[in-house]
């Protein structure tokens, strides 16, 4: 049975960095974020209250976890929230991105990122149970970022994610920092002196956390952008995005404090 009290953090939180630190003396990459403050790398919204997947979070976690239940709220959120493609998640159309190749894509393209498709990236490989599932993981069963998904992806996300989120509610969030997916990833953009957490990894821990009532959690900084020279950004140079639409881009992620 489940107790819905707030997890206490692990955490002494004097041993990491909090984000004005790190920028000012850039020591560790482990640091100290508010959750409230980061952002979805799907569309650019804080993980906060309103958040499609935290609310989905709060629902399931006020009913137990209750199996059926993350079953039909998964496939209502791959079905009706995640975008269909690159120009509904960018809310404008950029005519290089109706290729429909980028529908497999697993990460959404930014102007600030060298675009390599690769294998790879079109369908990394899943896991559940320790086991690699690669059937369920190809491109053919939709992406991670990209809605609707199969019926076998459905029901794979659906324990995967019942999984996590025992795991958290029992536990706590409690990052490994030894293995590749053992903390919560994120950019550090850049841009007119702002800057913005955007999640890489961990999209689902960080929104079980915000569910739970947890205000500050800790991320590993693994890229850095300086988004200020729109012309020199990657997306730009490659001829992907126009100086403008780059600029559109960015400031989906800068137009609010």
């Amino acid at each position: 049975m489940w107790s819905l009290r707030k997890i206490i953090s692990r955490f002494n939180l004097l041993t990491h960095r909090t984000l004005t630190s790190y920028l000012q003396y850039g020591i560790s990459d482990n640091v100290l974020v508010n959750i409230r403050d980061c952002y979805w790398k799907v569309k650019p919204l804080r993980y906060a209250k309103g958040h499609p997947f935290v609310d989905l979070c709060s629902k399931v976690i006020l009913s137990r976890g209750d199996s059926e239940l993350i079953l039909t709220e998964l496939k209502k959120y791959y079905t009706s929230v995640e975008p269909k493609d690159y120009n509904e998640f960018l809310m404008f159309d950029i005519e290089y991105w109706r290729n429909p190749e980028h529908l497999l894509r697993h990460s959404p393209p930014f102007p600030w990122l060298q675009v390599n498709v690769n294998e790879e990236e079109l369908t990394p490989v899943l896991s559940a149970d320790g086991r690699e599932i690669r059937f369920e993981s190809s491109a053919v069963h939709g992406v991670q970022h990209w809605g609707p998904v199969s019926k076998d992806k459905l029901r794979l996300e659906a324990m995967k994610f019942n999984s996590l989120l025992n795991s958290l509610v029992v536990s706590g969030y409690r990052p490994n920092y030894m293995k590749k997916d053992g903390v919560i990833r994120a950019s550090l953009l850049e841009y007119c002196g702002k800057y913005r957490v955007v999640i890489e990894q961990g999209q689902h821990r960080i929104s079980v956390l915000s569910a739970l009532g947890y205000k500050t959690c800790v991320v590993r900084i693994v890229s850095k952008y300086d988004l200020n020279d729109v012309d020199g950004l990657p997306g730009v140079l490659s001829g992907n995005f126009s100086r403008l639409d780059a600029k559109r881009v960015i400031e989906l992620y800068f137009d609010e404090e």
